[in-house]
Formats: C-alpha cells, structure tokens, sequence
C-alpha cells in the first residue's frame, strides 16, 4: 500500500560506512530524509543535499530504532523505516 509523506515531515538516519544512493555516494554520519512525490531528498550535517528516486511504502511493523537497509557490491542504500513510523523509503 503506498502513501505519501508531507513535506514538513523529516526523518533521520545514521550511516556508518560509505554507501551509493543513486549514483551518489554517501559518507558515514546523520542524515535527514524528505520524500517529495517520487524524489527523496537527503541531506547530510553540512547541508549538502542529495536527491534519489523512491518510493513510499508501509512497513508491516514499527520497528523501534530506524532501519536501515543495503544491497549490493558496492553497497547500496535500498530502504529506511524511520523508528517509530510504519513509512519505508525504498530506494531505486
């Protein structure tokens, strides 16, 4: 089932090894995450901001602790289920 996230809605995650979103590559540290319509926003401590294509899902429970999920060699950022919400960003 898909949704949307509204714009004032803003989300936080931690990486802790560098890892491809898109064709960007993403250092280790805090990001914040805005999904608007098919795009997600990321942006890291220094205001630096990366956009990558996405998709807004339900995730079948609210984990406690935001997830964070990889795929691939070299890693790639494939989804994040803020801690807390049942909103998965999944990653193309």
């Amino acid at each position: 089932m898909a949704s949307s996230l509204s714009a004032a809605e803003t989300y936080k995650f931690q990486l802790k090894s560098r890892v491809l979103a898109g064709q960007a590559e993403l250092q280790p540290g805090n990001y914040s995450i805005v999904v608007d319509g098919s795009i997600a926003v990321l942006k890291d401590k220094k205001g630096k901001t990366i956009e990558v294509k996405a998709a807004v899902q339900q995730a079948a429970q609210k984990p406690v602790e935001t997830e964070v999920g990889m795929k691939g060699d070299p890693r790639k950022l494939s989804s994040v289920t803020p801690g807390g919400t049942t909103v998965r960003v999944v990653f193309e």
